[in-house]
């Protein structure tokens, strides 16, 4: 399971998906398809194993700022979002 957070040609943030795939780039390849993005930046990270039943509930949705800062502090994770 991939975070994976977008941002647009300009550098927006677009925002956050969380997804499987067989690579971290096939699976946000995917994403920017069936969500039909603008986006050509992502960052993706690995979700351990043992933490994705808790972000199954957000899988394949398109989450805005404030969801993914809240989840990002659930997992106990100090980053910047703008």
């Amino acid at each position: 399971m991939y975070w994976i957070s977008f941002r647009s040609p300009a550098d927006d943030f677009v925002g956050v998906v969380i997804t499987k795939g067989t690579s971290p780039g096939k699976a946000a390849s995917k994403t920017i398809d069936r969500l039909e993005l603008h986006s050509d930046k992502a960052t993706i990270v690995m979700i351990p194993l043992e933490r994705e039943a808790e972000f199954e509930q957000y899988q394949d949705s398109l989450l805005d700022y404030e969801t993914s800062k809240g989840l990002l502090e659930k997992l106990g994770v100090q980053a910047l979002l703008s």
